[in-house]
């Protein structure tokens, strides 16, 4: 697996480019977006930048 660090910015804003199999338009749903917001917020919560 491989090791994906994240830059510690203050403040700053993330950009992510998503894929999904097919293409298919996941985050065109609110309630997709929702869970992509609450999976980055437990990441960030388990594993804080140092």
């Amino acid at each position: 697996m491989p090791n994906y660090q994240r830059a510690c910015t203050p403040s700053g804003a993330i950009f992510l480019i998503l894929v999904t199999f097919n293409r298919r338009l996941i985050f065109a749903e609110p309630d997709n977006v929702k869970r992509l917001r609450q999976a980055a917020t437990a990441v960030k919560a388990e594993m804080p930048l140092r």
